[in-house]
C-alpha cells in the first residue's frame, strides 16, 4: 500500500497528476485497504478454530509404526496463495509457468471456502495388504 502511496506522489511531483487527482487517487487506496482489512476480519472471524487436518496412522511392518497429524488452520489456508505467490522467487515461478503451473493462478482462498462447508471427509482411505496397515485421514474440524 505504501508503495502505490508514494507512486501517486511521484506523479504528482512530476506534475503528472493535478493534486485533486491525487487526492481521490490517495482516497480510492485508503477506502481499498479498509475493504480488505473488513474482509480478512470476517473471513478470520467465521474459520476461527476451523482447521483442515491430515491423518496417516498405520504401520508397515509390526514394529514400524507411521503416526502423522498435521493440522492447519483455514485462515492461514485461505490466503496460502498469496503466500506462495510473494515467496516463490520469480526465476523458479518462471520455470513452473513454463511448465503448465501458475502460481497466480491458484485459486486456494476458493478451494478453502468450499472445504469450510464440508460436512464428510475429504479424503478417507483404509488400507490392509501384504501386512501393512494404513488409515488416511484429511477433514475439516
Amino acid at each position: 500500500m505504501d508503495r502505490e502511496k508514494q507512486r501517486v506522489m511521484e506523479m504528482l511531483e512530476q506534475g503528472r497528476i493535478t493534486p485533486d487527482e491525487a487526492a481521490r487517487l490517495l482516497d480510492c487506496l485508503e477506502s481499498s485497504a479498509e475493504r480488505e482489512s473488513v474482509r480478512v476480519q470476517e473471513d478470520a472471524q467465521r474459520m476461527r478454530g476451523k482447521k483442515l487436518r491430515v491423518d496417516v496412522n498405520g504401520y508397515m511392518e509390526k514394529d514400524k509404526k507411521i503416526n502423522v497429524n498435521v493440522s492447519v488452520p483455514l485462515v492461514l489456508a485461505r490466503y496460502a496463495d498469496n503466500i506462495l505467490s510473494n515467496c516463490v522467487p520469480k526465476d523458479v515461478r518462471g520455470e513452473l509457468k513454463d511448465k503448465g503451473i501458475d502460481l497466480t493462478a491458484l485459486n486456494i482462498g476458493a478451494i478453502v471456502d468450499m472445504f469450510e462447508t464440508l460436512e464428510e471427509d475429504i479424503v478417507n482411505v483404509d488400507l490392509d495388504q501384504d501386512g501393512s496397515v494404513m488409515k488416511v485421514r484429511v477433514y475439516v474440524d
